[in-house]
């Protein structure tokens, strides 16, 4: 299948629910390292994943952490979900994995001449009041003062 299509999108394979291919990434990758991940009460049933993924994801995220082959567990997690990514446009389907590795020219580097007014400076709306960049680190005091991030936020430097 051509990968120059327009209209296509990704999806997961098989229709399955996100939940569905999570549960089945992290299911196969405990299979693939039983002794790190063994106790970390992900359930068999998808069903009773999808109920309880957010108190299991942490359970497994520190066992992966801690075990000794770490990256490669990760990397296999990231294969197992390379696994279940679709991309479908008119042309057909074809795994992602497979339309990413296809070699292909580089795109040809633009350059284009800014043509309006210099001095644009950023800026934001908050509470109803504007905060120019020169205001930043007050912005940041402000919301430290009120609990809404930390104290090294007023702190950060802003060109």
């Amino acid at each position: 299948m051509a990968s120059d299509k327009p209209g296509g999108r990704v999806l997961l394979s098989g229709q399955l629910s996100a939940s569905a291919v999570l549960h089945g990434v992290l299911r196969d990758t405990a299979r693939a390292y039983p002794e790190a991940l063994a106790r970390t009460g992900l359930p068999d049933q998808p069903d009773v994943f999808r109920r309880s993924y957010p108190d299991r994801l942490p359970h497994f995220e520190a066992a992966r952490l801690a075990a000794p082959g770490r990256r490669e567990i990760a990397r296999t997690a990231i294969d197992e979900l390379r696994r279940h990514l679709v991309w479908e446009s008119p042309a057909g389907a074809a795994p992602l994995s497979e339309l990413l590795s296809e070699p292909v020219e580089p795109l040809p580097l633009e350059v284009e001449k800014f043509t309006g007014d210099p001095g644009w400076e950023p800026g934001l709306l908050y509470r109803g009041a504007r905060w120019s960049s020169e205001r930043f680190a007050d912005l940041g005091h402000d919301l430290a003062e009120r609990g809404m991030a930390t104290a090294a936020s007023g702190d950060a430097p802003f060109p």
